[in-house]
Order: structure tokens, then sequence, then C-alpha cells
């Protein structure tokens, strides 16, 4: 059972919460002000001035005009035991008596305190999570995290939002903007053509058969943007481990062929092209979590962490049916739903793109050109569905080692919210563990072939 802690009242408290409650009394304007500001009556210590507070509320939202008068009919109407008692007029006048031109400043004063005592609730609350049979770190975590951080800092869903007119002018500066409307793009130029850049809250879906790359086309994604932009960037990866994602890196960033790093038969030259790459990767901003069976919390709680240090701008999960169910749901199908959309709010929330690898299933095998769709998706429509956009990989050189596209790859936009669909041809070298752009296919395949 959690413990009630009592709130320390002082008078310089006691005094800020009358001015405020005041003041919102006898104006409209300071009312309808503190209601965003003190955004609950949880903010006031006495019991009293939360049920005046509540009865503001209640007058301003129902559109009522606000008088002592109507507060008095409100505070009787809900039954708020005292305002039964002939005090009821005589509260409010002493109320009314505090009102000050500066109850901007009492706010602040009532809301340090709120903070302070809804922070010591959430440590309670927290000792009694943690000390309750079968605590998980992984799982209670991040409820512990988001307890402490809404008391200090309040809920975070306290937006009014914005009109149009207010966003009009901050629309009309961003397209008249140099600078690209958003800062994760893909490092490939012909797939930029058709999805130039992934926007904050927005999740990408990187779909494919198993061993047709999915996991190379997001470490490239990762190295791209983490090593040559250096924007701060989480991978999320389930099926490998950071030493096997670090071999990858290191052999596409290199030059350097795989089988030689997994294998640790270096010459001399391999060697000095993994020392050339090493001031990107110390500068890089890539954290690199191998964590198996990740939960939707552990993701929340990651970026929640990163967000003290250096916000994390790009989010990628490898992959969706290695995730740990949230739990609660009846079948498969609706556990994955429930994780797809669950990545969808954590993009929203933290307003990063979240790029998703998810599996196909075997429907794209009994086609005669074998090419992928978005709803092979396995066991979710909701795939489809919450992805803003979506990236197919298919290979006619995996089905058929005699076709004459060997070493193509074709990265199908199966799915566009903000622009074209349409399909974009880049190379594969899984040799290098990495795509590239055709144009550099046979020149990289030229420098690197008779040096490593």
């Amino acid at each position: 059972m959690t413990t009630i802690i009592e709130p320390t009242r002082t008078p310089d408290i006691e005094f800020a919460e009358k001015s405020v409650l005041g003041t919102m009394i006898t104006s409209q304007r300071a009312a309808e002000n503190m209601l965003d500001v003190l955004d609950r009556e949880e903010c006031f210590g006495d019991p009293g001035h939360r049920a005046v507070y509540a009865a503001i509320r209640y007058i301003v939202e129902e559109g009522t005009p606000l008088e002592p008068a109507t507060v008095l009919t409100r505070l009787v109407a809900a039954e708020h035991g005292v305002w039964h008692s002939g005090q009821a007029g005589v509260i409010l006048g002493d109320l009314i008596h505090h009102a000050s031109p500066a109850y901007a400043v009492h706010a602040q004063t009532v809301l340090r305190a709120a903070r302070r005592q809804h922070t010591l609730e959430a440590v309670e609350s927290a000792r009694g999570i943690a000390s309750a049979p079968g605590f998980d770190a992984a799982e209670s975590g991040d409820l512990i995290r988001k307890l402490i951080d809404d008391a200090l800092t309040g809920p975070q869903d306290t937006d009014a939002g914005s009109t149009a007119a207010d966003l009009f002018d901050t629309a009309m500066d961003r397209l008249e903007s140099p600078d690209p409307p958003g800062v994760i793009q893909f490092p490939w130029a012909d797939l930029r053509e058709l999805v130039p850049y992934l926007r904050p809250g927005q999740l990408c879906t990187i779909a494919a058969r198993p061993s047709l790359g999915k996991s190379l086309l997001a470490h490239d994604l990762a190295r791209h943007v983490s090593l040559h932009v250096r924007i701060p960037s989480v991978l999320f990866t389930m099926e490998m481990s950071r030493d096997e994602v670090m071999d990858r890196l290191l052999a596409a960033e290199s030059g350097v062929l795989l089988s030689r790093i997994v294998e640790k038969d270096l010459d001399d030259n391999a060697w000095a092209r993994l020392a050339a790459t090493r001031e990107r990767f110390h500068e890089s901003r890539l954290i690199i979590d191998d964590v198996p069976k990740a939960t939707l919390a552990h993701i929340r709680a990651r970026l929640r962490g990163a967000s003290r240090r250096e916000p994390v701008q790009l989010a990628i999960v490898d992959y969706l049916q290695l995730m740990a169910s949230p739990g609660g749901s009846e079948n498969r199908q609706q556990e994955v739903s429930a994780l797809v959309s669950g990545l969808k709010a954590i993009a929203r929330e933290f307003r990063i793109p979240v790029v998703m690898l998810c599996q196909l299933n075997r429907l794209a095998e009994g086609r005669s050109d074998r090419r992928p769709y978005l709803s092979d998706a396995r066991e979710s429509g909701a795939v489809e569905n919450d992805s803003d956009v979506a990236i197919l990989i298919h290979r006619p050189d995996f089905h058929d080692h005699e076709s004459p596209r060997a070493g193509e790859a074709d990265l199908i936009v199966d799915k566009n919210r903000n622009g074209r669909r349409g399909t974009v041809t880049v190379g594969f070298q899984g040799h290098h563990a990495r795509f590239v752009d055709l144009t550099k296919t046979w020149t990289a395949s030229a420098v690197i072939g008779g040096a490593a």
C-alpha cells in the first residue's frame, strides 16, 4: 500500500494559493490563464482550495459567467463538505481579499510546491512497485521513470493545441527555409527522389522475407545518419549481438570483406582501412541496444534516458516479430497489432521517426515474379494500416542465381503517405554488408576487390 505523504504547508504557500484563487474568482482572463498553467486541482495543497479551483474550472469550461456568486453556487451544488456551512461566504471573501496583480508569480510558488509534493508521492509509489513480489526492472522501470518525470514536469499531454492562425507563419518560415524539411534522409539518391526525408512522428516499415537484407538496409541508414551526418540515433537489434552489428558496420564503412572481419583474417591493408574509420566511429552518435525481446517499455525507457543527455532523433527496431508482447492479447495477431500501434505512439510521443523492420510471409514465393507486397506482413494488417512509409526489398538473384540482375536489389516504396510510390534499384554488396547507389557499384567493387 502506498503511504500518503501529508503536504508541507508554509505561510508563503498558503498565501500564494489564496492569491491565485482570489484573482481567478474576480478575473475571467486570469482564470483562463491559470487553468493552463495549473492544470489540475492537485496543484493546491489545501482541500478547500482544491474545491474552489475545481468549481472555477467547471464554470469556465461550461461557459457560465465567472463571478463570486456562481462560484459559491457551484461549490454548494458539488457538496464539498464545509461548503454546506455558513463559512462558505467567509472563505470566498478571504480569497478575494488576497487577489493580486502578481498572481502569476504566486502561481509559480504553487506549482513548485505541487511538484515537490507529487515527487514525494511518486517516490513512495515507486518504492511500492519495487517492493512488490516478482518485480521486473525491465517491465516496471519505465513506469517508475514516468512517475518521476510526470511529477517533476507535469503531464506531457496538456498541450492546448495551436490555431491555424498561429501555425501559418511557422509553416511559411519552414517552407522558405533553405534547410531540408527533415534531417533524417536515406543514403541512396534514387530512394530520396521518392522519400526525400522521414518526418518526426512517422512510422517507417522496412519489410522483406528472411535473408534479403532488412538488417543491412537498417544498418546502412543508421551508419549514414550517425557516422556521416552525426545525428543521434539508436538501433534496437534483437536478432544480432552488438558485436555482430559492429562487424557489419565496420565492413560497410571500411570496404573490408565481412568474412575477413568475422574470421579475423586481416592483412596490413585491411588494418589500414579499418583504422581510417576510427574518427568517424568515435564521433558518431549511434547507440546499439542488443537487448533480446525488447519491449515497448524498454524502448521508451531508452529514449527517455537518452533525452536527458542528447535526445535521439531516429530509432530503428530490428525487428517487429522478435519484440516481446505487451501482454493481455488473445492471439498473436492482436499482440503484433499492439506492438505496431505502440511503436507509432512512441514516434509521436518523442517526435522522431521510428523505422520498424518487419518480416513478410511466404505469399510472395508463390508469385511468378516473387514480388512482395505490404499486405504480406506477417500476422498483422496493422503494419499496412499504421505505417506512414513502407519499403519492401526484392532481390531477383536471391531466387535465380543465373539472373542477369545479379548484385541488384529493388527497393519498393509500397506506401508513402506524403509522396509517391514507386521502385528504385540499388546495388547489393553482401560481402561488404551494405547497399549502395548503382552509380557507385562498379567503382566500389573495382577499388575494393583488389585490396580486400
